[in-house]
């Protein structure tokens, strides 16, 4: 997947953030940067919708594999119901200091559908092996179509939303 796009960050000026003003380009954070807290975040909070319109979050484990987010939880879940009726999603790392966010879609995947390499990054990250082919198990990939990051002691300076 090609690396996504940069693009100014605007900051509104509420004090705690110093002058108006843009990320200048030079200290924007680099995508490989973020790419990289997507890789090593242990959680993810993920964001969706209930029926009546209300936000509800949930904590998760995810592994960010070329470039989507990738997911399991049980069907029972408000979070599985809730996809499979509105999949627009955000999820974003448990860093309030190094932040990633993601807004996107989260399509469920066939069992043939997820990646090796996903299976192998969650065995490498938590120890647990996904098992694809249980049925009873829907696996998601979010793809983002834009994220932002920043580092909280220097919002300014380094917010970058990216385009995908």
């Amino acid at each position: 997947m090609p690396e996504p796009r940069p693009s100014r960050q605007r900051i509104p000026d509420r004090g705690e953030y110093g002058a108006p003003g843009e990320t200048p380009p030079e200290q924007a954070l680099p995508w490989s940067t973020v790419e990289r807290r997507l890789e090593e975040a242990r959680y993810f909070w993920i964001a969706t919708t209930r029926p009546d319109g209300s936000p509800t979050t949930v904590p998760i484990w995810a592994v960010w594999f070329s470039g989507c987010l990738y997911f399991s939880t049980s069907p029972e879940t408000a979070t599985a119901r809730n996809l499979a009726a509105h999949p627009q999603a955000i999820a974003h790392t448990e860093s309030a200091v190094e932040v990633v966010i993601l807004e996107g879609t989260a399509a469920v995947l066939p069992g043939d559908g997820v990646p090796v390499g996903v299976v192998d990054a969650y065995e490498s990250k938590y120890g647990w092996r996904l098992d694809p082919a249980d049925p009873g198990m829907p696996y998601f990939a979010l793809t983002p179509r834009v994220a932002r990051s920043w580092l909280a002691e220097n919002v300014r300076g380094t917010a970058v939303r990216w385009l995908f």
